[in-house]
């Protein structure tokens, strides 16, 4: 998500997190919206993080409730997955975008490294996602910018989609 909204627009705020450790894949490096701001012209975006990775009496920590009309859009949906994705009543991401196994045992600056080789199992696992969540950014932003939309990865996500 990270990578296809910085194509767009730039994130002040974003901090460096983790999964819980409780998870199928725990402690794996993630990023956390919470506090975070997304400035784009082309874009809005609103994160919601419902709970913390930290369990609490069995249940993870509360951290942001819904609104009324988010609420609406997750029970319409019958989803449940994390992260939920509302792509403006286009398209829907419930849950995982790549298999989060290739992440285990790597830190931040690790799979920073692997981003930039392209023959990574990391690198085209999170690209390969990132290239699809920008093909349901471009169907909402009419293209824009087409720098971005029409790049090859781009255009071959959008092609593999049947879109």
């Amino acid at each position: 998500m990270v990578a296809a909204l910085s194509r767009f627009g730039t994130f002040t705020g974003l901090s460096a997190s983790h999964s819980a450790t409780e998870d199928v894949y725990p402690d794996t490096p993630t990023f956390s919206f919470y506090g975070s701001v997304y400035t784009s012209v082309y874009l809005a975006f609103t994160a919601v993080e419902t709970e913390t990775n930290e369990m609490s009496g069995g249940s993870y920590k509360p951290l942001q409730k819904l609104t009324a009309e988010q609420e609406a859009v997750l029970a319409e949906s019958g989803r449940t997955g994390i992260p939920f994705l509302d792509f403006g009543g286009k398209f829907l991401i419930s849950g995982a975008s790549f298999d989060p196994g290739v992440l285990e045992e790597r830190n931040g600056p690790g799979i920073a490294k692997l981003m930039a080789d392209p023959t990574s199992k990391i690198s085209q696992a999170v690209l390969g996602a990132a290239n699809g969540i920008t093909v349901a950014i471009c169907g909402m932003t009419g293209n824009q910018p087409a720098s971005v939309c029409d790049s090859p990865g781009v255009q071959a996500a959008k092609a593999a989609l049947g879109l």
